[in-house]
């Protein structure tokens, strides 16, 4: 039990909390939908690194579902899905945080392998090997997160992962599973990164435009990282120090920054399809073929549109 007799709400962040969720709803759909439409109609050529993209895409849309509830649970500040539905819910997050978390981890260590060992056969996977980690990984995320689906909730009024509420710690095994899952991938992202960056910089190929762009698809991979998921790890470990301590105000806020830094891990599904565009050329030229036809298709409607206007008025 939390020892300490502090009133503790999120009421000082709820603004921010229900802002960040509607943008990250509406960025999130539009981005994902988009994004598994030309995975599935436009992209012709599959590498591994398109495969993970596109498992990442939907571990994304596993969260863009879960969203709207998480928005209508901050507004009326009561659960009225019942226990069966907010353990789906939770699942869902969580299942989209570790699956996302894994194959970022993925993409980069692909390039990683490439770059730094381009002559080891295991850098130079095939799909299908491609396609074996891929379900290993999901594996190991439902591996990490199928426990939630266990945990009954029966009387449920606030359906969240961590009670912060004053009310009770969350498990050793779920608080270990947060940190492991956030910052042992966080630890190879930043090692693949700086190896990458400076094997690149050691062959005197950081100006190259192909070597360029492979310095930006690792470095946008750690940003999207560090952005997204550093924060609450951070928040977690302060709110942890201070979870027995009488300091009511310092515990408040280590409070509403968890809360917030939990919102803004969800902002994942919006920026990964940056992610996309920096690391896979066929996913580029795939976007840009799709955005060429719908804007034909648009001219095409409106030229015939003005034609059709114009024979009427004769």
């Amino acid at each position: 039990m939390l020892r300490h007799n502090c009133s503790l709400n999120n009421a000082p962040v709820k603004p921010v909390i229900l802002g960040l969720l509607i943008l990250e709803t509406i960025l999130g759909l539009a981005g994902n939908f988009f994004a598994l439409w030309i995975f599935t109609y436009r992209l012709k050529t599959w590498k591994p690194c398109t495969i993970y993209l596109f498992n990442l895409s939907v571990a994304d849309f596993f969260l863009n579902i879960c969203l709207p509830f998480r928005i209508h649970f901050f507004l009326t500040e009561k659960w009225i899905f019942k226990d069966p539905f907010c353990r789906i819910n939770l699942f869902l997050l969580n299942l989209n945080r570790a699956g996302s978390v894994a194959f970022l981890t993925a993409v980069t260590l692909d390039r990683y392998l490439r770059v730094i060992h381009p002559h080891r056969r295991f850098s130079l996977l095939s799909t299908k090997s491609a396609k074996k980690v891929v379900c290993f990984t999901w594996l190991l995320v439902l591996s990490v997160t199928i426990h939630i689906l266990t945990e009954q909730k029966i009387g449920v009024t606030e359906c969240k992962t961590f009670n912060t509420n004053g009310s009770a710690t969350s498990s050793v095994w779920q608080e270990s599973i947060f940190f492991v899952e956030l910052l042992f991938p966080f630890f190879i992202n930043v090692f693949c990164t700086v190896c990458i960056i400076k094997k690149l910089r050691d062959l005197n190929m950081d100006k190259q435009h192909r070597v360029r762009k492979a310095v930006h698809l690792v470095v946008s991979v750690v940003v999207v990282y560090a952005v997204c998921f550093l924060p609450s790890i951070l928040s977690r470990i302060a709110l942890l120090v201070l979870e027995k301590s009488e300091n009511c105000k310092g515990l408040q806020t280590a409070v509403n920054a968890f809360d917030v830094s939990l919102t803004i891990t969800y902002l994942n599904s919006a920026m990964d399809p940056i992610v996309y565009c920096f690391t896979s050329p066929t996913f580029r030229a795939a976007y840009r073929e799709a955005l060429n036809s719908i804007k034909l298709r648009f001219i095409k409607e409106e030229t015939q549109g003005s034609e059709t206007s114009k024979d009427s008025d004769s």
